[in-house]
């Protein structure tokens, strides 16, 4: 038996395209209302198709048929007997059976545990720190971005731009700093991608500046602005 195998998630559809040819059986009768659907699905799946009229036994019909899944059927696998019909809801023997997993929870990926090393930078020199991103699995890393939740030249950072740099090899380096202003220090955000074999993944790792060592670095929901800008006026003062 035929099947056909896919993973949505509502509202995504399965589409398919069926051509299927009728049994030769009397008597040579005009066959309407043809078109594929289900009767044996809990759910009530709902699989919409083309229609057919004006057929007889033997021709070969085609239709368009898409399977939408319920908003309220379970996520896992569901299985279910495709079939041709008519207007009288006589099956006509298609036989294709449908095997749809519904699966709307996104599966982790490796670079979901990824973390940057280091992840604090200490002490605020204001150079060049090359940051590292470490997986469970070995693979490629290729640096995306770089952003900060702070201005790239601030009062009370050291008149200093830019803050990220992306080398042609790869690496990511931040400027240890952070503004003198405010006790909430300095979070960087690399984006990166990572590839191993066949399989890619996008993640992003955080790094914190502290404003000293006692307090950790908080966001305040500011947002993030790019690291690798440069800055041209800098006629701003410095309270370090």
């Amino acid at each position: 038996m035929p099947t056909w195998v896919a993973t949505l998630c509502y509202p995504e559809r399965f589409t398919q395209n069926v051509i299927f040819t009728l049994p030769a059986a009397p008597p040579e009768k005009e066959i309407n209302g043809l078109y594929v659907g289900t009767m044996d699905e809990p759910y009530r799946w709902s699989v919409f198709s083309s229609t057919v009229d004006g057929a007889r036994p033997g021709d070969e019909v085609t239709f368009d048929v898409s399977i939408n899944p319920p908003s309220y059927a379970p996520e896992g696998l569901h299985t279910f007997n495709v079939d041709v019909f008519d207007e009288n809801e006589i099956a006509y023997g298609l036989n294709i059976r449908a095997e749809i997993t519904i699966q709307c929870t996104v599966p982790p990926t490796p670079c979901d545990s990824a973390t940057a090393s280091p992840s604090v930078i200490w002490p605020v020199n204001h150079k060049m720190v090359q940051v590292g991103i470490e997986m469970t699995e070995p693979a490629t890393i290729a640096i995306l971005s770089i952003e900060q939740n702070e201005p790239v030249d601030d009062k009370g950072d050291g008149k200093t731009s830019p803050d990220g740099q992306i080398l042609e090899d790869g690496r990511a380096l931040i400027r240890a700093e952070r503004s003198g202003i405010g006790t909430e220090g300095r979070t960087y955000r690399i984006k990166f991608e990572a590839s191993s074999g066949t399989d890619t993944c996008e993640g992003t790792v955080s790094v914190c500046v502290p404003h000293d060592r006692s307090r950790p670095c908080s966001d305040n929901g500011r947002a993030f602005i790019d690291s690798t800008a440069v800055v041209l006026n800098r006629n701003l003062r410095s309270n370090h």
